[in-house]
C-alpha cells in the first residue's frame, strides 16, 4: 500500500512539474513578445529623436535600467542600442548629403554630431568613404 501511495505521489509530482514547465514556457513566450514590442517602440523613438537621443535617455524614457536595456536590445535586435542610434544618424546624414545643399558641417550637426571629426570617422566606417567622397561618387552616377 505504501508503494502505491509513493508511486501516486511521484506521478502527481511529475505532472505538477511538467505543468510548471509549460506555464514557464508560455510566460517566456509572452514576455519575449512584449519585449519585442517595446524594442520596436524604442527603435521608433530613436529614429524620431536621433539628433539628441542617448542610451541613458532611452532607458529613462522607457523606465529600464541602462544595462538591462542594452542587454535586452542586443538579444532582440542583434546589435547594440548605440549602434542603432549611430545608424539613425547616418541614415539622416546620407539623405542630407544626397538631397540637400548643405555643407558637411551642417550635415554633421543636423545628424546629431557635435564633433565634425566624429561624424567623418563614423561615416567612413559605415560607408568606406568620407562624406565628400560619397557625394562625389553618387553625383557622378
Amino acid at each position: 500500500r505504501e508503494k502505491k501511495i509513493e508511486k501516486l505521489v511521484n506521478s502527481f509530482a511529475e505532472m505538477l512539474l511538467a505543468d510548471c514547465r509549460l506555464v514557464e514556457r508560455e510566460d517566456q513566450g509572452r514576455q519575449s513578445a512584449s519585449h519585442a514590442e517595446v524594442i520596436r517602440e524604442m527603435q521608433s523613438y530613436i529614429d524620431r529623436h536621433f539628433q539628441t537621443v542617448t542610451v541613458e535617455g532611452v532607458a529613462q524614457t522607457f523606465h529600464y535600467n541602462r544595462r538591462y536595456l542594452s542587454s535586452l536590445f542586443r538579444r532582440q535586435v542583434g546589435s547594440t542600442i548605440q549602434d542603432w542610434i549611430q545608424e539613425a544618424k547616418l541614415r539622416h546624414a546620407e539623405a542630407c548629403l544626397l538631397g540637400d545643399r548643405m555643407s558637411m558641417e551642417e550635415v554633421a550637426i543636423s545628424s546629431g554630431y557635435s564633433n565634425y571629426s566624429a561624424f567623418i570617422k563614423a561615416f567612413k566606417k559605415k560607408y568606406g568613404m568620407t562624406p565628400s567622397e560619397f557625394v562625389r561618387f553618387y553625383t557622378q552616377i
